[in-house]
């Protein structure tokens, strides 16, 4: 394939700019940014040769479809870009586009290494061309400080001037995402993704004005956080509260019976759904805790955190796509997999320390029952306890389950 021989109806002038074309770039980021925001979007993707891609190129649309209901299904006509491998030429002119004011990333971390030489040359190209005007760049990867990962990778294929003009020129605004988009759908004979119809987005604020930003806040589909302090704070609530609640609810469906691949059977079950309840009862002490703590509480009221907890745990047990195995299964090849267990973990470690500080403090047996009255008496085991050793039983199981499946399979 001829690079960017897909496009048919080229945008002359893209205000935004989204690389990655899978189903959560495709299903949050440009519906948010293109069909809710009305932007001049152009979307850029390397070909790599799957059939959602071939559907995309040829028909340069593709649907949403909202909570599981047909008749909520929306279509979005994009300009998609496609790039092969060998040569970024094409794509470097179209990011570098003077128009260009806001670029995100949806690529996986794993990714952002190779987009960011695609970013640097692009940056360049601007410079070269005397294109002036402030640039915003978002990854919207699931990974801690995003953004700033993204910006060090780009730096380090700058010369030192590149560097100097790219800390002018251009912000990188760390971010927080959450919308549920499954896999995308050749079916129906058009790429089609189903996703949930909410979604949360939320920045750090830039040095200065960015005006889709701006109209982004102004439609109330971006939230920006006041402080670095609070932005680590929503990080730490989804780290804990939504991938920690995952994590462990994974491994009490695997280690209760090995053959439920989904959340939704798992939580169908009575014994299952309490274990997990109960559990979201001590996150959701631990990030209270954790707020306070930090002088947050006026930003994180009791009744907000109970009710997102409450959503994360409707959403779980509606969740009839996403599989067990996805959220135990480590990364295929990575060198360092023990480092990736003890990361994943430390979502549950994490607020398991939070409530053990705090009962240390506590100096009376009143105290500790006033503290901990819905969980009867203070020095009880925590159901992080238990959590954490389901999920370090759960991962060597499954670990050692899947290597005897795949090597049968040889």
């Amino acid at each position: 394939m001829n690079e960017m021989s897909a496009v048919n109806t080229l945008i002359t002038s893209p205000e935004h700019i989204h690389v990655g074309a899978g189903s959560f770039g495709l299903g949050m980021v440009v519906d948010i940014c293109h069909r809710r925001a009305n932007f001049r979007t152009a979307v850029l993707s390397q070909y790599s040769g799957k059939e959602h891609q071939d559907l995309l190129r040829a028909q340069q649309s593709y649907a949403v479809v909202f909570d599981g209901d047909p008749e909520h299904r929306e279509i979005l006509k994009i300009n998609l870009h496609y790039y092969a491998k060998e040569d970024h030429s094409k794509a470097v002119e179209l990011l570098a586009s003077p128009s260009v004011g806001l670029i995100t990333t949806s690529v996986g971390k794993e990714n952002l290494r190779t987009v960011s030489a695609l970013l640097a040359r692009a940056f360049e190209k601007r410079k070269q061309n005397g294109i002036a005007g402030k640039l915003c760049v978002v990854a919207c990867e699931n990974l801690s400080q995003n953004s700033t990962e993204l910006r060090t990778y780009v730096e380090s294929h700058l010369t030192p001037d590149g560097v100097l003009n790219l800390q002018k020129e251009v912000f990188f605004c760390n971010s927080l995402v959450d919308r549920i988009c499954s896999p995308i759908s050749c079916r129906s004979g058009m790429a089609e993704i189903p996703a949930e119809s909410f979604h949360d987005w939320i920045l750090t604020s830039p040095a200065s004005s960015v005006p889709l930003l701006d109209i982004l806040k102004r439609k109330r589909l971006i939230r920006f956080a006041h402080s670095e302090l609070e932005f680590k704070a929503y990080e730490l609530q989804k780290y804990w509260c939504m991938n920690g609640l995952h994590l462990a609810t994974a491994a009490y469906a695997y280690n209760s019976k090995k053959d439920l691949p989904h959340f939704s059977q798992a939580l169908a079950f009575p014994f299952l759904s309490k274990k997990v309840q109960a559990l979201q009862n001590e996150l959701a002490l631990a990030f209270l805790l954790y707020v306070r703590r930090n002088g947050l509480r006026d930003r994180f009221s009791e009744p907000a955190v109970r009710q997102y907890n409450k959503r994360l745990f409707q959403r779980l047990r509606l969740n009839a796509t996403d599989t067990v195995g996805r959220i135990l299964k480590l990364e295929k090849g990575l060198p360092n997999a023990v480092l990736e267990l003890l990361a994943r973990i430390d979502r549950l470690i994490g607020p398991q320390c939070e409530i053990l500080a705090f009962r240390k403090k506590l100096k009376t047996p009143e105290q500790k029952l006033v503290a901990f009255h819905a969980r009867g008496d203070a020095k009880k085991r925590l159901e992080l306890d238990d959590a954490i050793q389901h999920v370090v039983i759960a991962m060597r199981d499954f670990a050692e389950r899947y290597e005897i499946l795949k090597t049968a399979s040889r």
